[in-house]
């Protein structure tokens, strides 16, 4: 322990009772006798509530901590590799605020000798956010892996054909005190290949509930557009021998949301919003998009704004990305996408633009094949939009027909497009057909407006619910206790 922290006379021996009298506090025993002495050593109960003096959370992720004003600095990252993990740490420091958890961002805890000399906390707890083979250890606390997982099991021995030492998930899950999943799903599949225990917890959630409660006026969607004036949408167009040629197209009417609103034939339009990573093959996008075009020709009333990110936004256009990442498959003919009803933007957007853009939508879709935890519905849920969404994986977990126009999915085997990006075989997930979509979004479109609001509230309490503080605080106090157990084992 770093033996500097007193300052003037007396001040060490003031800081070893101090520290001394949290470890037994907190339960560990062991350390506080070690440091007190058993004649000075008071005997003390597990507390029920968190004494935050007596604990210190330290965050690592890959990524530095975002800063969801600097547009420039999320320029740079948004769409990279298992960026998400950075939005799902800034839910936990949010979180962590809120009831009064001090903690620190560590930029790299593998090199730090034993945090025990650099923390006088009684209990140091690391929540490390990485994808299982990129998993890094702090020495000296407890360790908890932040991992989300989507698919039914982990990735088999048999399917890690990359030679590095760290490559084999099970194997790195297997290292850290304690992994918290963000899904039960996902706690299910990671549980059933460790032994290291495995809870369900979710990042933390804001759940601010929108004013008015039910779909948008059009008061409020032109104050909210003329707000967003900065973002420029292009329209859906995808044709895929002459897909330079509609890119230039598109290109040309691109437009602001407020001359997409004025040029919509109706005075209230019924927006729906959905936001994905292009790359990202589980977002089963394909579906969504020809789904909403069969709709939007007998509803033009409805519009489809899809918020996408690429870490490669301006080196070919968005509709070129969508082609090759989401439509495309080997062994099919794509047909062409085109709508003036779906309109596409890859722009970045702060934290307070992505509150617009859900507070400007009355519902949110997802199509996807599976999901970790799925923060923008999260996000957006909370704010009051309703989803239409499937409602397995993560989903099964806050998606109900309460809250929600479920869309149905089918379980089938991955194809070959899942198989090779993910490099797992034998697997089923979950499929949607453009006429499920369809159905899902006439069902939506013909709520009356008090359900629309009830639904809209009970997404908003979901989130409250279950992905607000008291969800964060008991999963502290179990891994308080298993620290102290393990401290007791010596």
């Amino acid at each position: 322990m770093a033996a500097a922290r007193g300052g003037g006379p007396g001040g060490e021996e003031r800081d070893r009772r101090a520290h001394g009298a949290a470890l037994a506090a907190l339960g560990f025993a062991g350390r506080a006798a070690a440091i007190l002495g058993p004649s000075e050593t008071p005997a003390a109960p597990m507390p029920t509530a968190i004494d935050p003096a007596g604990i210190h959370v330290h965050l690592s992720t890959r990524e530095a901590r975002l800063d969801e004003t600097d547009r420039g600095g999320l320029a740079r990252r948004i769409g990279t590799g298992d960026y998400s993990y950075a939005f799902a740490m800034r839910g936990f420091i949010e979180g962590l605020a809120r009831i009064g958890v001090p903690h620190t961002i560590l930029p790299d805890p593998a090199g730090i000798a034993d945090i025990r000399d650099r923390s006088p906390a009684a209990c140091n707890i690391h929540l490390a956010f990485y994808p299982p083979e990129q998993l890094r250890l702090l020495k000296g606390a407890f360790n908890i892996a932040c991992a989300a997982w989507e698919f039914d099991r982990l990735r088999l021995p048999a399917e890690t054909l990359d030679p590095h030492a760290f490559a084999d998930q099970a194997t790195m899950l297997a290292l850290p005190d304690m992994i918290w999943a963000p899904s039960a799903h996902g706690a299910g599949a990671i549980a059933a290949s460790v032994a290291t225990p495995v809870r369900t917890v979710p990042s933390p959630v804001s759940a601010t509930l929108r004013a008015g409660g039910g779909l948008p006026t059009a008061e409020r969607i032109a104050a909210i557009a003329a707000r967003l004036a900065a973002i420029s949408w292009q329209p859906l167009a995808i044709f895929p021998r002459l897909q330079g040629e509609m890119n230039h197209t598109a290109d040309l009417h691109r437009h602001a949301l407020a001359d997409i609103l004025a040029h919509a034939g109706t005075a209230t339009p019924t927006i729906f919003v959905t936001v994905l990573n292009v790359h990202d093959y589980r977002k089963q996008i394909r579906p969504m998009l020809q789904g909403f075009a069969e709709f939007s020709r007998s509803r033009p009333d409805a519009l489809l704004l899809v918020k996408s990110s690429t870490p490669a936004r301006g080196v070919q256009p968005i509709n070129s990305f969508l082609l090759a990442e989401q439509i495309f498959d080997v062994g099919e003919l794509s047909r062409p996408l085109v709508s003036d009803r779906v309109w596409i933007t890859d722009d970045v957007l702060t934290r307070t633009e992505m509150d617009d853009l859900y507070d400007v939508a009355g519902f949110y879709v997802c199509t996807s094949h599976a999901e970790g935890q799925n923060l923008p519905l999260l996000e957006a849920m909370g704010r009051g939009v309703v989803p239409v969404s499937v409602d397995h994986t993560a989903m099964a977990d806050y998606v109900r027909p309460d809250n929600a126009v479920p869309i149905r999915s089918h379980r089938r085997p991955f194809d070959k497009r899942l198989s090779r990006r993910y490099g797992m075989f034998g697997l089923e997930t979950h499929f949607v057909d453009p006429a499920d979509v369809r159905a899902a979004l006439a069902a939506a479109m013909a709520l009356p407006p008090g359900d629309y609001a009830a639904r809209a509230a009970a997404a908003n309490a979901t989130v409250r619910d279950l992905y607000g503080e008291a969800a964060l605080l008991r999963a502290l106090r179990e891994a308080i206790e298993l620290a102290r157990r393990r401290d007791a084992d010596g």
